[in-house]
């Protein structure tokens, strides 16, 4: 009778024992890990992981968030485990411990480099090439007929089509096979007052034409008319005149934030850039700000993510980072001067890590942006080829390309940590000899 009693005293312990653990794992809170996947393709789809495991399959843009939940104090690290086909996607915060539901990791895709092309000023072409999408190989793809002296060629970022700016105040549109990278030639428009020509003695620098990065606007300024030309791209690529806003004096510099929502352009004479809103529908530029500089500004580039807008001096080797009002657009008075050894306009990198600049002397100098002020610090130089003329870097942010006026690209892969550049073999010959002027990228459609 006793082993009876205690067999069941042991029981009873046991089953007190198992719901006092269940009542304790109902009271102790438990975090979801999620965030917001944005710019993946329609049909595409990719896999996250968290701390390597519990993988999740995202077939669209949105919020997600993994299955599995995590207890208080938890570490989590989103990886990419499988990325989409033809696609490479980012993580944005992607670590650290869970102390409520987290919602902030961003994972941003990006469609992979297709074709480079390339504006030969002299001969009257556009030159192509078909990236290697493993390697950044180039491998020439054929030579396309222009009108007279091209000097800006850009490519549409759904990898569709190409526009090319003239000396003589015309933009060629042209669609693109998506197989080959040849151009079919789609309309010719006349700018509104003569987009900023480039001669062979005004530092070989290309016409001011920027795409938005959304694909639905092209702008071109007119520094004869001290005007900036908007256009709405159609669906065959063809560009409708939106409307034209006055801003300042001088050569121009034009660049469209990520959203599509404002436009910068610097005016030399001026020392000045004036802001824009961007009219959602048609892209026409309203309600223009000038914000004076204190270095006369060669060109202004965005911070892809958003927070700075640089303003480059070429006479002065400088660089001045303004903080980006993030309601209004605006140039905040918090200002940050950066010495740079160039006179080119830089390109930044996808991720707004890191900055390059061309130099003279057959160099890329690297640079790295500071998170908080926007502040560069070098990082190394880098060897291109003869006169390097223009630099763009793959959206991906896998691969940078080097236009050489002397008749060459040179091709890189990026470091995607350290932002350092390696070369793809060496460099290739263009077509034509001191006449490349201009290179863009297309992605895959």
């Amino acid at each position: 009778m006793r082993l009876k009693y205690a067999a069941i005293i042991v029981g009873l312990i046991t089953v007190l024992s198992a719901c006092k653990g269940r009542h304790h794992s109902e009271d102790t809170p438990t975090y979801k890990v999620g965030g917001m996947v944005s710019q993946l393709s329609a049909s595409k789809s990719l896999v996250l992981l968290n701390n390597g495991g519990d993988a999740t399959k995202v077939s669209a843009n949105g919020a997600f968030s993994f299955p599995t939940v995590v207890e208080p104090g938890s570490a989590y690290k989103v990886t990419i485990g499988t990325q989409p086909a033809g696609m490479t996607c980012r993580v944005e915060n992607p670590s650290g411990s869970a102390a409520a539901n987290v919602i902030n990791v961003g994972v941003t895709c990006y469609k992979n480099p297709a074709f480079v092309y390339v504006a030969n000023l002299n001969s009257k072409s556009v030159s192509a090439y078909k990236i290697d999408a493993t390697t950044g190989k180039l491998t020439f793809g054929g030579d396309f007929p222009t009108g007279e002296r091209p000097n800006s060629v850009k490519a549409d970022p759904t990898g569709k089509f190409v526009y090319v700016v003239f000396d003589n105040d015309k933009v060629w549109s042209y669609k693109i096979d998506p197989h080959t990278g040849d151009l079919v030639f789609v309309d010719e428009i006349q700018t509104g007052s003569g987009p900023d020509s480039t001669e062979i003695d005004q530092e070989l620098k290309a016409g001011p034409m920027e795409v938005d990065p959304t694909g639905k606007f092209v702008y071109i300024g007119n520094s004869k008319g001290k005007t900036v030309s908007a256009y709405q791209i159609g669906p065959t690529g063809a560009l409708t005149l939106a409307g034209i806003v006055h801003t300042g004096k001088g050569r121009y510099s034009i660049a469209v934030d990520r959203t599509a929502t404002y436009a910068y352009v610097a005016n030399q004479e001026d020392a000045a850039v004036w802001v824009y809103k961007i009219d959602a529908t048609n892209g026409a530029l309203t309600s223009g700000r000038s914000f004076s500089v204190d270095k006369i500004p060669s060109s202004v580039t965005i911070d892809p993510t958003g927070r700075f807008i640089f303003v480059v001096s070429a006479d002065e080797g400088s660089v001045s980072t303004y903080k980006i009002d993030a309601a209004t657009g605006d140039l905040a008075n918090q200002k940050t001067a950066s010495s740079i050894d160039s006179h080119s306009p830089g390109v930044v990198d996808p991720t707004g890590r890191f900055f390059y600049f061309l130099k003279d002397d057959r160099t890329v100098s690297s640079y790295e942006i500071v998170a908080v002020t926007g502040a560069l610090s070098f990082k190394g130089n880098y060897t291109a080829g003869l006169y390097p003329t223009s630099m763009v870097v793959d959206s991906t942010g896998k691969f940078a390309y080097v236009l050489n006026f002397a008749g060459s690209v040179s091709a890189y892969t990026i470091n995607d940590n350290s932002g350092e550049l390696a070369p793809v073999g060496p460099n290739v010959n263009t077509t034509s000899t001191y006449s490349p002027i201009s290179i863009a990228i297309a992605p895959l459609q």
